[in-house]
Parts: structure tokens; sequence; C-alpha cells
């Protein structure tokens, strides 16, 4: 309960401080009026606060994703963007940015997205079923090689798109992760499904404790693991689906902050999960106030940020894996 009630606190205080702090000034740097309203209402209510909220919105998909993948697949490398789910829900919804249904339909991206992460997760789940050796070995070179294929043929649609200015840009900008010109809209329909998924998976927590002890185990259990598997892929590519939605590939937070929460909550999924959705709003509220400051009034793309700070950590824990396996 301390550890929930400090990582709370903690993200208020992220929230407010990165509302009130940005790379074109501090709030209350902001004079004069705009139509009869006051500049720096404008900046907090308009711009500055939608920001934050989906960047916190994003890092909590991601986080309680992470944390669910890592105990579908029964490992602690699991994670959106390594399993290269993030980029197939990424070329997913940049089909409908390219084939402009984006504009037609706006629910189109959303859906887009999250039905890329479905498909990439079910092909990932397929690779690895009945591997009795090398499961991780095997899971990280799928994984890997379903990325790159993804980020190809988005590299495709943007060589396509270089005549339209505008739309290889937004197709960059799911490429690098962004959380430009993001508005109230994208907090009200990102909020929903992320409550749901988080949910969900924390009325699965006893059963995914038991698929993390295999699925002999979980079946003397009464766990029935076909159905739970197909529960927690749904509800996991919902998630990864609705932050790329919301903000491109952000790697790495489904990584990372698994891993930290485990540190102070345990192994166990119910308060696995809802740790993580509060560390991974945190880690991304953080990261996209790094983005801002770093180089203002110019910005850094979030994505580059949490892949700086995610790599190195993905091959220590790779490297402590193998030698762990050799010892």
């Amino acid at each position: 309960m301390k550890y929930f009630i400090l990582a709370v606190c903690t993200l208020l205080g992220a929230l407010i401080l990165s509302t009130l702090v940005g790379g074109t000034g501090n709030l209350w740097s902001f004079r004069g009026d705009i139509a009869g309203r006051p500049l720096w209402s404008l900046i907090f209510f308009d711009v500055r606060l939608p920001r934050v909220l989906v960047a916190a919105l994003v890092g909590g998909a991601l986080g309680a994703a992470g944390a669910a993948l890592q105990g579908l697949f029964r490992n602690p490398l699991a994670d959106p963007s390594v399993l290269g789910i993030s980029s197939s829900a990424a070329l997913f919804a940049q089909v409908t940015i390219f084939t402009g249904w984006a504009v037609l339909w706006p629910l189109a991206l959303p859906l887009a997205a999250t039905l890329g992460a479905i498909v990439a997760t079910f092909v990932l789940l397929r690779l690895v079923r009945g591997a009795q050796s090398g499961t991780l070995e095997l899971l990280i070179l799928g994984g890997v090689a379903l990325g790159q294929v993804a980020v190809a043929l988005s590299a495709l649609m943007m060589s396509l798109a270089l005549r339209d200015f505008t739309t290889a840009q937004r197709l960059l900008s799911w490429m690098l992760g962004s959380l430009d010109g993001r508005t109230w809209m994208h907090v009200f329909w990102g909020a929903g499904p992320l409550a749901l998924g988080v949910s969900w998976l924390i009325y699965r927590a006893r059963d995914l404790d038991g698929l993390t002890m295999g699925d002999a185990t979980a079946h003397s259990l009464g766990v029935d693991v076909i159905k739970i598997r197909r529960e927690v892929v749904v509800a996991s590519a919902v998630l990864s689906g609705v932050a790329v939605a919301m903000g491109g590939i952000i790697s790495f937070i489904g990584l990372i902050v698994p891993h930290i929460t485990r540190r102070f909550l345990g192994a166990s999924h119910g308060k696995l999960i809802l740790g993580s959705t509060i560390m991974g709003a945190l880690v991304v509220v953080l990261a996209d106030l790094v983005a801002r400051l770093a180089i203002a009034p110019g910005e850094i793309r979030i994505g580059v940020i949490t892949g700086a700070l995610g790599a190195p950590w993905f091959a220590l824990l790779l490297r402590n894996h193998f030698v762990e396996k050799q010892v």
C-alpha cells in the first residue's frame, strides 16, 4: 500500500510539473489574452494538460501490457516493442493514414492499431507453441523478425508518401513516437480502453499467476489455459494498440516498468499490473517532459528518449539471462 500511495503522489507531482513547465516557457510567463481568454489558460487547458494526460494513458497502457505479456510468455523480456507488436500496430495505423481512412473515419486508426497488435501477438503465440526448449530465443528472434517486416513496410509507405509532406510527416511521427498536438479527443477515446483492459487483466490476475508456473500446473489449478491466453492476448493487444494509436512507437516502457515494479511489489499479477500501470504513466510523463525541455524550444521525439534508455536495459537483461543459463 505504501508503494501505491508513493507512486500515485509522485505521478500527480509529475503531472503538475509537466503542465507548468514546457519548452516554450513556464506557464506563469504567458501574458495577454486571445479572444478574451487569458493566454495561460489556453496553454494550460488546450495544449499542455491533454498532452500530459495522453502521456500518462500511453505509459499506463504500455506498462500493464508489458506485465501481462511477460506473464503470458513466461519470460522477462516480453514487451510490445521488443516483440514487434508495437511496430505491427503502428503499421496498421499508418495504413489508415496513407489511404485516407483516418480522415474519413476517426475510429479507423485506433481500431487498425489494435487489430495489428492482436495479429502480431497471435503470430508470436503460434510461433512458440510446442517449443520444448529455446522458447525465449525463438520468441525474441521471431519478434525481431516481425518488427523488421513491419518497419520495412512502414518505410515503404513513407517512400510512397514523400510527395505529400503532411502525410509523410504523420507516418514518421508514428514510427518515432510523438505526443505533439494531442487533444482532449485523444484523452477521451484512450481512457476507456485503458480502464477496461487494465481492469480485465487484474480480474484475471490469479489465472495469469497460474499460467506463469506452466500449462500443466495451471490446468491442475483449474485454469482454462486456452481461454486465458486468448483473453490476455486481446487485452494486451488492446492496450498496446491504443498506446500506439495515441503516441506511436514508444519503445521499452513495457519492458522496464514491470521489472522496476516487481522489485517493490513481487510477482503477483494483481499488484504487478496495477503498479506497472501507475509506474508506466509516471515514466512516460517524465520522458515527455525531458523530450520537450532537452533542446527547447525544439522537441525530441519521445520514442528516441525511451529507446535510448531502454536499449541498454534490454541488453543487460539479455546478457544476465544467458549468463544464468550457462551457469
